[in-house]
């Protein structure tokens, strides 16, 4: 089969196939592949190789991990890895894919959503109902093109305020522990205070890193500029990187129009001032 070096479409789907050849990769020129409802475990990590690869099916199958590898191909646009229940994770790295449109992952037992993931700003469709996720990304406001997004039947409480810059056609969130009264959002308040001695060059190091994208895990920084990465945070209101002053406010706010929600918003000092008012309200209603 890995000989066929031209060939550009393969269906595997509904057979008994439990693994694909290590050898994958050398499928170069495939752009369609779906091996839905079959028994695969895993995929080969040479499915990395696959560099016209724009559609991959491998819904209905016992997948319990991807390759990090998949983030390498750069010209998904369609990812389908949906009703595997015991796939636990999505790669990491799933902010490479920049292509990917449409990304199904229901039916499976993800407990988290790679925050990589909104780094993919070519994205209309996210299916991800039907998992244990307790936690989404802060940063959604860069996710212009996204349109819809199902998340029926997971462990959330609240939503990241960001979301409600997004223009949604169609969301679900249905089956969800979320938080209903204005006392429930109570404990999410907080203020941290500015860190004292905080160097402006190590500041604009930090944020030259972030803004590039650079993977600074695996880079011998300085320890005040790993420091401030590790605190580094988007605004929900202007999307601005900061390090510093950070608010942090739970209100009900409007998605989609229909849906009232509970939302955490990630404050900078400057966006801080502008929704003076509103925290004010909610201040105001919570100790009445």
């Amino acid at each position: 089969l890995c000989e066929l070096a031209q060939l550009a479409e393969l269906d595997l789907k509904n057979n008994f196939l439990t693994a694909l050849p290590d050898n994958f990769g050398r499928l170069q020129a495939l752009v369609v592949l779906s091996a839905t409802n079959n028994r695969l475990r895993t995929l080969p990590a040479s499915i990395g190789a696959l560099r016209c690869l724009e559609d991959l099916s491998v819904f209905s199958n016992d997948i319990e991990s991807l390759p990090q590898s998949l983030s390498e191909l750069a010209r998904l646009e369609l990812l389908y890895v949906g009703s595997n229940p015991r796939l636990a994770a999505l790669p990491r790295n799933m902010g490479r894919l920049r292509q990917l449109r449409i990304l199904d992952a229901s039916g499976c037992a993800l407990t988290a959503v790679p925050d990589s993931l909104t780094a993919c700003t070519r994205l209309t469709k996210l299916w991800l109902s039907k998992n244990r996720i307790a936690f989404l990304p802060e940063r959604w406001a860069q996710m212009r093109n996204l349109t819809e997004i199902f998340l029926q039947d997971n462990d959330l409480q609240i939503l990241p305020g960001s979301l409600t810059k997004l223009k949604l056609h169609n969301f679900a969130i249905s089956g969800n522990p979320l938080l209903r009264t204005p006392q429930d959002l109570l404990s999410f308040n907080t203020t941290v205070a500015c860190q004292p001695g905080v160097r402006r060059l190590a500041e604009l190091c930090a944020n030259v890193v972030l803004v590039a994208g650079i993977e600074w895990e695996e880079m011998h920084l300085p320890v005040s500029v790993c420091a401030l990465l590790r605190r580094a945070r988007h605004c929900s209101v202007c999307d601005g990187l900061f390090f510093n002053a950070l608010t942090v406010v739970a209100l009900f706010d409007m998605l989609c129009v229909y849906h009232r929600v509970p939302v955490l918003h990630v404050l900078c000092p400057a966006c801080k001032i502008k929704m003076a008012r509103k925290i004010e309200s909610l201040n105001a209603l919570l100790h009445s």
